[in-house]
């Protein structure tokens, strides 16, 4: 759609020069500025870092030159759509309404270069929404660098685990191999101990045979002695019982010490992938919109459900909320009771699709009025064993798993 003559839309060098970083830096990657420096500049652009072509592009935004020109026509081709749809606004409150609802959708390039471009957007709008990409783009570095800090200890972590895995596992397959010959040394020794028994008697039977051919009567005082020998070899088999059954009790125990280590790692496994699909979708410029299938895939799908967050740490709470709102939902805020605000936790609860719990900053109380009404009223309920990132991003998956299901009516019960 072209507008008359006279309110036609922006060219890039007619943009102020002040917007030009922010434009080439949130509205194009770093690939498609790459593929446009092959295109009008000369030598191997793989020795050409990326702040280098930012800035050459940014340098030559305010002149009508060819690599200027290539990045116009990139743009109004790459964001046609976004364009039309403003072109049809004629103030800037229709413009400042628009590019809030497309904030909201996660459309921050396409709607960014539209109102920037636009003739109607007003000096305010223009500084309003500059700022707005501004903030954002530190918001997301700052996300950006405390997960990347959390994926290193994750990995640092699973390394550790994994090695004390492996020594486990080479303790335990030692001591199972020593259990194993010492059980089968055991029940030799058992075997010659009753073989033995059974010799002595014989040897008993006989004698008190022969006792009774010599006139000896059973039951005497000669007839009742023990055999001193037979005790010796009748404690030694309880031993070997005794020593057995500790060996198998000792094997159990190194057994359920494997399991737990394992159920750890799987855990700090689970956390690390659901954290890399976070990072993925952050570290892309326009988040799901321009993720790669393969990525899009793992990261969770909100669908504008509103996620009742109890517990937690409060500092955290804008990266958090960013992530919420980056895949296209809500996020409520309750600390769980440790300062106060028991009354308002019910009424927080009935308005959420799905309630996540961190049961490291969390009250005893809170914890079992957020069961009690989730039970009641068959709400998601996620609880997370710490308040970390990694925990809060694999709980996001387990909610985006979860059906859809209208929020309960009747939440002052809680």
């Amino acid at each position: 759609m072209h507008l008359a003559r006279g309110k036609a839309r922006k060219k890039l060098w007619e943009i102020e020069d002040r917007l030009h970083c922010g434009i080439i830096g949130s509205c194009l990657t770093l690939e498609e500025l790459r593929k446009l420096y092959r295109k009008t500049c000369k030598g191997d652009v793989r020795r050409i870092n990326d702040y280098d072509i930012h800035t050459a592009f940014v340098g030559a935004a305010s002149q009508p030159v060819p690599p200027t020109r290539l990045v116009q026509r990139l743009l109004e081709s790459k964001y046609r759509r976004s364009i039309e749809r403003y072109s049809g606004l004629t103030n800037s409150d229709d413009l400042a309404h628009q590019w809030r609802a497309d904030r909201v959708q996660g459309q921050v390039p396409a709607a960014y270069w539209a109102v920037v471009s636009h003739p109607k957007a007003s000096p305010e709008l223009i500084r309003e929404v500059h700022g707005e990409v501004h903030m954002l783009s530190h918001l997301v570095g700052a996300s950006q660098r405390a997960d990347l800090r959390r994926l290193a200890d994750l990995e640092d972590e699973s390394r550790e685990l994994t090695a004390r895995m492996s020594q486990l596992k080479g303790s335990y397959a030692r001591r199972t191999l020593e259990k194993d010959e010492q059980i089968a040394s055991l029940t030799r020794e058992l075997q010659a101990t009753q073989q033995r028994l059974c010799v002595l008697e014989k040897q008993v039977e006989e004698a008190a045979n022969a006792a009774l051919g010599h006139g000896h009567v059973p039951g005497t005082r000669r007839s009742q002695r023990p055999d001193p020998t037979a005790a010796q070899l009748t404690r030694r088999a309880e031993q070997a019982e005794q020593r057995a059954r500790e060996w198998e009790t000792l094997a159990k125990g190194a057994g359920d010490q494997l399991m737990q280590l394992q159920f750890r790692i799987d855990r700090a496994e689970r956390e690390r992938q659901a954290l890399e699909a976070h990072i993925e979708t952050l570290l892309s410029d326009q988040g799901c919109q321009s993720c790669d299938p393969a990525i899009a895939e793992k990261c969770p799908r909100l669908h504008g459900r509103c996620i009742l967050y109890v517990g937690g740490v409060s500092r955290q709470m804008p990266h958090f909320r960013a992530l919420v709102e980056r895949q296209g939902g809500t996020l409520v805020h309750h600390d769980g009771g440790l300062h106060g605000g028991r009354a308002r936790l019910a009424a927080t609860m009935a308005g959420a699709d799905a309630v996540m719990c961190a049961l490291d900053r969390v009250s005893h109380d809170a914890t079992l009025r957020v069961k009690r009404f989730c039970n009641r009223y068959a709400k998601p309920l996620v609880m997370l064993p710490s308040s970390g990132l990694s925990s809060f991003a694999h709980g996001l998956h387990e909610v985006a798993g979860t059906p859809s299901l209208p929020s309960a009516d009747n939440g002052a019960e809680a």
